[in-house]
């Protein structure tokens, strides 16, 4: 007599939920959502226990050996800082974010992997993936419910009140960083996607595209630097995969989903109001090739630009965080760092970057491509190193590879290795 086997519940396989929990950490630790009823982010109790972790285990050797030069430019880094500091009894808020760096976001990476490989986890970058995935389709909910976003917006994140009513068509997510370092992520993620991470038959991770996609147009246009980037890598080395494998399952998505969106937009005011930002980035770009004046760039290069305005203020800096200043203030990532701590100060970050790509390029090239000519720009846009999902996200890539080289592999690397 033939029994009939029922397979068990994935949800009851112990490596899915292993999984399952290795992803809502990576959530909580990258993006770090600012609940109101917590008083801090929920990346900080995991910094806390990656500190007992390794320091139970006896780790911080075998770490210090593995990043020595990444430590040497932190510390160096922060001594500057702490010196800018004293020299100027200024502000406080960048000598807080250089210590909160050089504690956080490689011990906390290197914590994350050990942790993962002890649950037999492999495939960690999968994870990481799956996770932005998660983020993207929770955004394109929100964006199609905006009672619901508005909700989110007031009572459960610490939103700021003044950026609820004045980007009132952005800011969908559980996330910190909603305006710029969250659709970065996004933009990432999409990114390794494009590139083949996670292998070039993985047909869930194509789909998601659409999601990742609406994620980043409805939050900010950062996140798209990366995509352009990959595109570009794609086109140089794997056309062919770029439109059999991705673009044309892509664009087929979009078909079948336009006739959706045209009827959401009949009833949805805000997604009408977030196509119609987003619609601005293709107006910046045209007038960018036309060799037009845009508003933003025109921003971007004239105005935001703020420099020493003595011999002092070159060599150290005034100590002074010029984002938050009423008047004399700048976005510009280089700007910031430049005024706060001189030409001494920003020069260690520029060979830390530099020394980071050469490392990375010699084991993922395709990935440190990605990040790095990303960088350039995003550090223009903002303070990219301050601590936030963009930066703890930058340093978890970078530090997972440079751990484990097999990791993020992708067709970049195979094309350009062979």
């Amino acid at each position: 007599m033939c029994k009939m086997v029922v397979p068990s519940s994935i949800f009851l396989n112990p490596k899915f939920c292993l999984s399952l929990l290795a992803g809502f950490v990576v959530y909580f630790y990258v993006y770090a959502p600012p609940f109101k009823a917590i008083p801090f982010g929920p990346d900080k109790p995991i910094l806390l226990a990656s500190v007992v972790y390794i320091t139970y285990k006896k780790q911080w050797m075998n770490l210090y050996i593995l990043f020595q030069k990444e430590f040497f430019f932190l510390f160096g880094i922060v001594f500057l800082s702490f010196f800018v500091y004293v020299a100027h009894r200024a502000h406080t808020s960048l000598l807080l974010y250089d210590i909160l760096l050089l504690l956080e976001c490689i011990p906390t990476s290197y914590f994350l992997f050990c942790i993962f490989r002890s649950w037999n986890l492999k495939h960690i970058d999968n994870i990481i993936i799956y996770t932005a995935i998660i983020g993207a389709i929770i955004s394109t909910y929100l964006l199609i419910n905006p009672e619901l976003t508005y909700y989110i917006k007031n009572i459960l994140l610490k939103y700021p009140e003044h950026l609820i009513d004045k980007f009132l068509y952005r800011g969908y997510g559980i996330s910190d960083g909603l305006l710029f370092s969250y659709p970065v992520i996004q933009g990432f993620c999409f990114s390794f996607i494009l590139i083949n991470v996670g292998g070039k038959s993985n047909l869930f991770f194509k789909a998601s595209l659409l999601f990742l996609f609406v994620s980043i147009f409805s939050n900010a246009r950062s996140g798209f630097v990366s995509i352009c980037v990959a595109f570009i890598l794609m086109l140089l080395y794997d056309k062919r995969s770029l439109f059999f494998r991705l673009l044309f399952p892509f664009l087929i998505l979009l078909m079948l989903l336009s006739g959706t969106v045209s009827v959401l937009l009949e009833k949805n005011e805000m997604l009408n109001m977030s196509l119609e930002w987003a619609k601005t980035s293709l107006d910046i770009f045209s007038d960018f090739i036309k060799g037009e004046e845009s508003e933003n760039v025109s921003a971007l290069l004239n105005d935001m630009v703020v420099l020493p305005s003595s011999i002092d203020e070159w060599l150290i800096g005034n100590g002074k965080n010029i984002f938050l200043d009423a008047y004399n203030n700048s976005d510009i990532g280089y700007f910031i760092r430049l005024k706060y701590g001189g030409i001494i100060y920003l020069t260690v970050w520029i060979f830390f970057c530099f020394y980071m790509f050469k490392r990375l390029y010699k084991l993922n090239n395709g990935v440190a491509l990605i990040l790095f000519i990303s960088l350039v720009y995003l550090n223009y846009k903002g303070d990219f190193f301050i601590v936030n999902p963009g930066s703890r996200f930058f340093f978890l890539i970078y530090s997972l590879i440079v751990i484990d080289s097999t990791l993020f592999l992708n067709s970049i690397n195979k094309k350009t290795n062979s």
